[in-house]
């Protein structure tokens, strides 16, 4: 079974390098040109430029693994809800196991033995589940060096342009309802 699921995973790796790779080719020979990089400073547009085939290509590698994110958050938000019941059974035998005054401190024995069992209770069950956080995480790295490739890629030519912030914008599709937020305006 696992050497089936090792081939599933090599068939599947191979189908999206071979999409990227015919994405970065079309791209290559378009140059890009549906794609602009905005930059902004405290929300006014302050440069806009054609991006090139290698940022595109960049860009998407980005894109892809925000939405590897967002399969991998899906796990953990399936979880949530007894995440947040665990957490508030502890904050409650938490305020009853220990109960404080200007002048005395009262600790209520059969509350923090409560509080201890609902907190092995909940180690338990994060326990559990610790391989989605793991891919989670994991998940954040590759997001991490994917951004600072895409950063890397737009470097030289926003080199010499004081901005803030930067907008990715597709002219091939509509508006995506981005928002510029800063201490003075928001676009």
């Amino acid at each position: 079974m696992r050497q089936l699921s090792k081939i599933y995973i090599l068939i599947t790796c191979g189908l999206i390098t071979a999409c990227a790779m015919a994405t970065s080719q079309n791209l290559a020979e378009q140059g890009g040109e549906s794609y602009k990089i905005q930059l902004l400073k405290d929300c006014k547009l302050v440069s806009e430029q054609d991006m090139t085939a290698s940022q595109v290509a960049s860009y998407q590698k980005l894109q892809h693994q925000e939405e590897k994110m967002h399969a991998s958050e899906a796990p953990i938000q399936a979880i949530e809800e007894e995440m947040q019941a665990y957490t508030d059974k502890i904050e409650k035998w938490s305020a009853l196991a220990v109960q404080e005054t200007e002048t005395s401190l009262h600790i209520d024995k059969q509350a923090s033995e409560q509080l201890n069992k609902a907190a092995k209770e909940f180690e338990q069950f994060m326990a559990q589940h610790r391989e989605k956080f793991d891919v989670l995480e994991d998940q954040g790295h590759q997001i991490s060096l994917a951004a600072a490739d895409f950063e890397q890629s737009i470097k030289s030519s926003t080199a010499d342009v004081d901005y803030d912030q930067v907008h990715v914008v597709d002219t091939q599709k509509r508006d995506t309802g981005f928002h510029c937020y800063s201490q003075n305006n928001s676009l």
